[in-house]
């Protein structure tokens, strides 16, 4: 390659190069550049902008000093310009060559963000490849590339386990980072969330698209279908409970995932206008699709509970004066992120029609842990939740309905109750966790 020289004030070093260097070494680097001479020269990109260092940035801080003291430097046997250094055109390089100055700039990195992070162990793993198919090295991985960068790197220094998890974790992000909910991620848990879901959600596709209409068993029925649709078009008078979590009108569609305050994508509408549409159709078609006798639970958020006790006893439902409190211990949402206190509670409207009573005076608050967000669905109740209400209600045999059912906890709560249900989900990700639901509980 041909000798080139450039100026070392006009050398630009981008802030995402930049290191901290240890005094020592940088002297002793200083001495041996003094004493032998530059033995290898920097490379540097030539842009629009200028000349941007892409490898050496120890040896440029070492010239550089030196210049300053008015010492001149030696390289391939030759005195060199004071002010000036030696460099390779990143441009002549191999794409081999270039890869592994990559990794090797990279590995002198301490701060990454996790996309940057994801991006240089995926070009290690490259390079590492490179070697070995060349006979230079044994086959890597993902413990080894894990070793190399985490477990023997002192400022990046992890435990053997969490290192290989981390490894696994980036190689695999690295792989999907041409997605675009993926790349925009806050956090890597966050981009590893968003994946899982979208893989879920293509296997819960095919599960749809297998089961080619309701899927019907001796217990359950599940449709793929809008619920206020489906309602309008079905016989009256058919079900003992109806237990449903309608979306709550609050805008839980863009709310961050576990605290994070990030809107993940989480496939369910919850606006305003949302559940407005639902409160036009659902109070007329539960009460009409409730037997004589009948007991209805709906959840809801606090701020509606009014409006909705208004519009279903108008539908001719009788609606306990009091919601029932669902407390999750360990689930909150902070109205304000950065003040207010941390909600640890939902509602629960409780109505019947006729007079139908209860199996058991039970308290008005229940406290069960919260399923939290997952793959599943990001507001999914637990099967043990329905369980408790259904069993102040049910007797076996008996039937009941969720217009809204998500990932299928009805259908959990009736097999336990020895009841039969039907469940109605409209978004095909959560309509085929339904059919996983069912499938377990018959396997």
């Amino acid at each position: 390659m041909a000798k080139q020289f450039a100026l070392i004030e006009e050398i630009l070093v981008e802030n995402r190069q930049r290191k901290a260097f240890s005094e020592t070494a940088s002297q002793d680097l200083q001495q041996s550049i003094r004493n032998i001479g530059l033995l290898h020269a920097v490379v540097l990109e030539d842009t629009p902008d200028g000349l941007i260092l892409r490898a050496g940035e120890r040896r440029l801080r070492a010239v550089a000093d030196l210049a300053a003291f008015g010492v001149s430097i030696r390289y391939d046997g030759n005195e060199v310009d004071l002010g000036y250094i030696p460099y390779t055109s990143w441009e002549d390089l191999t794409d081999y060559q270039r890869l592994q100055i990559e990794v090797d700039e990279n590995n002198q990195r301490l701060q990454f963000t996790w996309q940057e992070s994801a991006v240089a162990m995926a070009k290690l793993a490259e390079l590492r490849k490179l070697q070995a198919e060349a006979g230079e090295i044994e086959p890597p991985t993902a413990m080894t590339l894990a070793a190399e960068v985490y477990v023997q790197n002192p400022e990046k220094a992890m435990h053997p386990t969490a290192a290989l998890a981390k490894t696994k974790a980036e190689l695999i992000l690295a792989r999907h980072m041409h997605v675009p909910e993926v790349a925009k991620a806050k956090t890597a848990k966050e981009a590893l969330l968003v994946l899982k879901t979208k893989e879920r959600a293509e296997q819960n596709k095919m599960l749809a698209e297998k089961a080619a209409g309701v899927p019907k068993s001796s217990k359950f029925q599940l449709y793929h279908a809008e619920s206020g649709e489906w309602a309008r078009h079905q016989e009256a008078g058919q079900f003992d409970v109806i237990l449903t979590d309608p979306p709550y009108g609050v805008g839980a569609d863009t709310f961050g995932t576990a605290g994070e305050g990030t809107a993940t994508a989480h496939g369910y509408e919850d606006s305003t206008e949302t559940l407005l549409k639902i409160m036009q159709w659902f109070p007329r078609e539960s009460f009409r699709l409730a037997k004589e006798q009948a007991h209805l639970y709906l959840f809801c958020d606090i701020k509606w509970f009014f409006e909705w006790k208004a519009t279903l006893e108008d539908a001719g439902w009788t609606v306990f004066n009091y919601p029932l409190i669902w407390v999750k211990p360990t689930g909150f949402r902070t109205p304000w992120i950065d003040s207010g206190p941390q909600r640890k509670y939902e509602t629960i409207i409780y109505a019947k029609k006729g007079d139908k009573k209860v199996n058991m005076i039970a308290p008005d608050v229940i406290t069960l842990q919260a399923t939290g967000p997952g793959v599943g669905h990001p507001a999914a109740k637990s099967p043990a939740l329905f369980n408790e209400l259904l069993r102040r209600s049910v007797r076996p045999g008996d039937k009941v309905l969720d217009l809204f059912c998500g990932t299928g906890p009805i259908f959990s709560a009736a097999h336990q109750q020895s009841c039969f249900a039907v469940g109605v989900e409209l978004q095909e990700h959560f309509y085929g966790e339904s059919l996983r639901t069912i499938n377990d509980l018959e396997a």
